[in-house]
């Protein structure tokens, strides 16, 4: 069995100096226990008993008891109400793999539960006149929210909603930042908006803009501080919709995680605030396989199509999705060091170079393949999957119609690999 974590172990009740905040009053607390108690349950009941002690402090606090009026951390536990709905497990004596007992359709539970983080957090942004503030806990639980329901809407509709919250929670400037890290405006349909933004900074390196990025960051007037966790979600959300620009905004912002990262390092702080996490990498990595398709403009191409004609082969091609490869393998590096990457992520990895038009995607390949094998001799927990060899031996049908002369003999030395290592 577990124990509830008291009041002074919740990672909201020790505010930062980055942040607006209150100290609670003995009042306040009192109606947080109960809140938390509530919470816990992981029912649909349990939010509503949540949201009606919240009413309840704000009725007291109307009625002069301004000591028992909510403060930020009343709204995050009712927050955080919603986010265990997607949580729930029966215990174990009880069976497993039931969850809220709200009808056989789990899927009602995610527009129940985004809708209402939705509401309370616009409503928690409003109340500034009070002197309540949101703060990057609430940002959190909101996004945490939305995350679940993007990955199965699949769609640009929670992405559209969460841009809408982003503008309204962390304010104008501070968002349009936040999503023009590192986009191209020659490739995004707000190039003009983008291009003001771009002209804000001084011609310089990539590392010189991102500093900059990072100083209006901060002084934009906003009390949400973001922190991996935000970028982790943000990721999340945007890869699901499987649409371009949100995608390439992931990636962004991924990298944008990394080199937050890397200062802290520089400047000696261990704090894990800015870690990339292997499961953000290894979301985009799985959203970038899934959206790979011929559009009217080809702008993406499957492996398995003979729609290129024979006229493009040893010629350079610009396929989008070449580029986010190249992109993408880059980052490999640092999530090897800062957080060990699983035998998915080098299977996704191999299996997006496949879906590429470059003749490179072969070498490419059998590099990560050949990453993964001194990998998987150091850690056991990384397996050598047999699709690995079967998508590398894709990669090198792609080198073969992009104008490699050798590949078909690098596909069969590594068909013979592949046979001596499974026996067949």
């Amino acid at each position: 069995s577990t124990t509830t974590p008291s009041m002074e172990e919740l990672p909201w009740s020790t505010p930062t100096s980055n942040e607006r905040h209150e100290t609670p009053h003995p009042e306040q607390k009192l109606f947080h226990s109960v809140m938390r108690l509530n919470a816990d349950t992981n029912t649909v009941s349990g939010v509503e008993k949540t949201e009606e002690w919240l009413r309840t402090m704000q009725t007291l606090k109307r009625s002069g008891w301004t000591h028992c009026g909510p403060d930020v951390t009343a709204y995050n536990l009712l927050l955080l109400a919603f986010k265990n709905l997607r949580y729930r497990k029966l215990k174990s004596n009880l069976g497993s793999g039931e969850r809220i007992p709200r009808g056989d359709n789990i899927s009602e539970l995610d527009p129940f539960g985004s809708n209402g983080v939705e509401r309370v957090m616009l409503e928690l942004n409003e109340q500034a006149g009070e002197g309540i503030f949101p703060n990057a806990l609430s940002l959190n639980l909101t996004l945490t929210v939305l995350a679940k329901e993007a990955k199965n809407d699949g769609t640009t509709v929670i992405c559209q909603r969460v841009d809408r919250l982003l503008l309204k929670v962390l304010g104008e400037e501070k968002f349009r930042i936040l999503t023009t890290i590192g986009v191209d405006n020659r490739n995004n349909n707000e190039a003009e908006e983008r291009a003001k933004l771009t002209r804000r900074f001084e011609n310089g390196n990539e590392e010189q803009i991102h500093g900059q990025i990072k100083e209006l960051l901060k002084s934009c007037d906003s009390a949400v501080i973001l922190n991996g966790d935000t970028y982790h979600w943000l990721v999340v959300i945007y890869c699901s919709s499987g649409d371009m620009m949100y995608l390439t905004r992931g990636l962004q912002l991924l990298k944008h995680t990394i080199r937050l990262h890397e200062e802290y390092l520089a400047k000696g702080d261990r704090s894990d605030t800015f870690s990339p996490s292997k499961a953000t990498f290894n979301q985009l990595l799985r959203s970038l396989t899934k959206s790979v398709y011929d559009s009217d403009q080809n702008e993406y191409k499957s492996f398995d199509t003979d729609k290129t004609p024979l006229d493009t082969v040893g010629k350079q091609t610009d396929s989008k999705i070449t580029d986010i490869a190249k992109e993408v393998t880059k980052l490999l590096d640092p999530i090897v060091q800062y957080s060990q990457p699983s035998g998915s992520t080098y299977a996704m990895l191999i299996q997006l170079w496949s879906k590429t038009d470059s003749p490179e995607a072969g070498d490419s390949a059998e590099n990560i393949l050949a990453r993964m094998e001194i990998m998987a001799m150091c850690d056991k927990e990384i397996k050598l999957f047999q699709s690995c060899y079967y998508f590398t031996m894709q990669c090198w049908y792609v080198a073969a119609r992009y104008g490699r002369d050798d590949a078909a003999e690098r596909a069969f030395r590594l068909l013979k690999i592949m046979a001596a290592q499974y026996g067949f």
